[in-house]
């Protein structure tokens, strides 16, 4: 492995191990789920706010992180990010009340809202313009991972149900995170607006030629010497068009129905008569398929582009959720071996087809879009979007399935696969083999009337 590949690899391993962290503390309330039901008795009330609590922690924290990361810088953000995680993971374990758990899942959710806003920023801004897809969307992958391994968990822990243990083991992810941000670079591009330009080249010596590096550097210093008026920007129509553009990515794919999954299928599993075991036994392979899809996804995502997988993407979403809904209807309470076999070949269609598409491919284009002035600031702004999207999912779904039953719940995002889909032929903007400040120079161009398809 050249010298470039290497700390190209290193950066990616060590910045994205938020998204380990985002993934299990996501991915572990399905598991823990069915027993914090039993021991503190939640009503589906309860179970909402149990679930949810991290994704309003997460609404709140995403502006947060952008706004001091453009101060302060990315590393500084990131650091901070993991002593929560290590915080809320300690104090996961000694709860003792539903309230307390909530309270400490919404602590936890700042560091999980910040992840999103940062990760994907920080490696897009590491990455070479030929890979910043596949490095960007390693943080979708780590994310995966942390999913797989909280679901792993999950099932070593069924027949115990100690799901104090379950919160408590990401302690050890915690830890990694805190000492591993010792060692990784700054961005360069935060270095470049702060006129370090000397410590900006050497750091992106580590990962490009040198002929490579002088080209980039003076496509970002150009950048940064264009006029700038702050937060004041966004009130600009170009910017106005990016925000909007972005806001609606990331609640697409929010109410593409993944945490319907992610959260609630060993909940909807057990609904259904399945044994404790064998619902953390299918959520150990829907997970391990993210990890696999999305590590095809990265090998293509630079050659194919963002708007092609995002379209295929959202037709295989509608086609699986359709699928599952019509389970739900004809099996219920009282599945048959052929309605289960439909059932799970159905979420594990719905797992490949998100996680080689909308699960990765949001954040990578939502960390690309925005001007270099703002990026932080702006990004973490439409990353809101994504939280409260995501909080209104795990919010209703127990209480519209209550209601309304899981096949007409179902139906409701099949809905949501269909407008997603109209909506990016309609209004994305290929950024595939354009660097940052080409993206950026697009959108400035909107003002003046040169743009092509964006946001409305």
């Amino acid at each position: 492995m050249g010298k470039a590949k290497f700390s190209n690899f290193m950066i990616i391993l060590l910045g994205s191990t938020g998204g380990i962290l985002f993934g299990y503390d996501n991915g572990i309330i399905g598991g823990a789920l069915i027993f914090l039901t039993k021991d503190f008795n939640l009503t589906s009330l309860g179970s909402s706010l149990t679930v949810s609590s991290i994704l309003i922690g997460a609404f709140i924290g995403a502006p947060i992180a952008g706004y001091v990361a453009d101060l302060a810088g990315r590393r500084v953000v990131i650091f901070a990010m993991g002593v929560v995680f290590l915080v809320g993971s300690i104090l996961s374990y000694i709860v003792v009340t539903d309230v307390q758990l909530i309270v400490v899942r919404l602590i936890l959710g700042l560091s999980v809202g910040g992840s999103s806003a940062l990760v994907p920023l920080y490696l897009s801004e590491m990455a070479p313009t030929h890979m910043r897809g596949m490095l960007a969307s390693w943080d979708q992958l780590m994310i995966n991972t942390g999913t797989l391994l909280s679901t792993i968990v999950g099932f070593l822990l069924a027949v115990s149900g100690n799901w104090r243990l379950m919160f408590g083991l990401a302690i050890i992810p915690s830890i990694i995170m805190v000492l591993g941000v010792l060692v990784m670079p700054e961005s360069p591009r935060w270095l470049i607006t702060k006129d370090r330009v000397a410590e900006a080249r050497a750091i992106m010596l580590k990962t490009r030629s040198a002929d490579e590096t002088e080209t980039e550097l003076a496509g970002i210093v150009a950048a940064n010497s264009l006029e700038s008026n702050g937060l004041k920007d966004l009130a600009k129509p170009y910017m106005r068009k990016i925000l909007v553009l972005a806001m609606v990515v990331l609640a697409i794919q929010q109410f593409s129905g993944i945490n319907t999954i992610l959260f609630y299928l060993p909940t909807i599993l057990t609904g259904m008569g399945v044994s404790v075991k064998a619902a953390m036994a299918v959520n150990i392979g829907s997970a391990s398929l993210g990890i696999i899809c999305t590590l095809i996804f990265s090998r293509l995502i630079d050659k194919t582009g963002r708007r092609p997988m995002l379209l295929r993407s959202s037709i295989m979403l509608s086609a699986a959720l359709f699928t599952l809904s019509m389970c739900a209807f004809v099996g219920g309470k009282n599945p048959t071996i052929a309605t289960g076999l439909v059932f799970l070949v159905a979420v594990y269609w719905f797992r490949i087809f998100y996680s080689a598409g909308w699960g990765p491919g949001a954040w990578v284009y939502v960390s690309e879009i925005f001007p270099l002035r703002v990026r932080g600031r702006a990004s973490s702004i439409a990353i809101m979007a994504n939280w409260g999207a995501n909080f209104l999912v795990a919010f209703m779904f127990p209480l519209m399935t209550a209601k309304f039953g899981i096949g007409v719940t179902l139906l409701f995002f099949v809905g949501f696969n269909i407008l997603g889909f109209f909506y990016v032929k309609a209004k994305l903007f290929e950024t595939k083999g354009l660097s940052l400040e080409q993206i950026e120079e697009h959108f400035r161009g909107l003002d003046a009337g040169d743009g092509e398809k964006v946001a409305a």
